[in-house]
């Protein structure tokens, strides 16, 4: 049962990686706003991680979160927001903080949960 609550975690802190990974990234795209020719950067993370888990449900191997790291991508639409070649959204942006904020906040809670759990376990009188 701990191993189990111990691989959860790590799954868990490893989502809080990408979280912060992609605050930074939503921060450097707001403060590049003005900048010509910038492209807007966005982390990936949430697909690898569900193609690791649909590998090893498929083959009944662990997963191997090693597989699985937070990535920045440069998004090079031909279609930029500006003249100036700029694609940055101020809005879009802002959401993307937002929506951040929020996987934050439930990937602490899930995590804080886990080890409330953990602890009950290791204090119990079993």
């Amino acid at each position: 049962m701990l191993n189990n609550l111990f691989s959860v975690n790590n799954v868990l802190g490893l989502g809080l990686q990408a979280v912060q990974l992609r605050g930074t990234v939503i921060a450097n795209n707001i403060a590049n706003i003005d900048t010509p020719g910038f492209r807007r950067n966005v982390v990936s993370f949430e697909n690898e991680l569900a193609n690791e888990i649909n590998t090893a449900r498929r083959t009944g191997t662990p997963i191997n979160l090693d597989n699985v790291r937070p990535a920045v991508q440069t998004l090079a639409s031909n279609n930029p927001l500006r003249m100036d070649g700029n694609n940055i959204d101020i809005e879009a942006e802002m959401v993307a903080l937002y929506q951040n904020s929020a996987r934050y906040d439930s990937i602490s809670i899930s995590l804080m949960n886990n080890f409330r759990r953990i602890n009950t376990v290791l204090n119990s009188n079993i």
